[in-house]
């Protein structure tokens, strides 16, 4: 089954994409996880979430805005991250929730009021 996730106003980025231009789904059986980006997956408490000095301006697609969230001190000494690290798949110095995760976070914590 296909879908997408489509907004209501059209906006475009510096180069001219249509922000808002519908993201089309990827067949789940077509994906090949990475096992260093899995291994790095973690609990993210939403307090820490907020914290300013963790936020960092990104723009999703280009264009629109959001808050990433710096991570790296939370995944140092996780023996699984270590290992995929010490092999060179793994996260490098600096890990952030950013892209569509973090675009979600941003409007996850700006309905909760958290984010301006």
């Amino acid at each position: 089954m296909q879908g997408f996730v489509h907004a209501t106003a059209q906006r475009r980025n510096e180069t001219g994409g249509d922000l808002e231009a519908p993201l089309l789904s990827l067949r789940m059986d077509s994906l090949t996880p990475s096992q260093s980006e899995v291994a790095a997956a973690f609990h993210l408490p939403l307090a820490l979430a907020a914290t300013p000095t963790r936020l960092q301006v990104h723009h999703f697609r280009g264009g629109q805005p959001y808050w990433a969230v710096e991570v790296s001190d939370l995944i140092k000494g996780d023996p699984q991250i270590q290992s995929s690290q010490a092999r060179g798949d793994g996260p490098k110095d600096r890990v952030e929730v950013w892209g569509l995760t973090g675009w979600y976070l941003f409007l996850f914590m700006k309905a909760l009021k958290i984010y301006e």
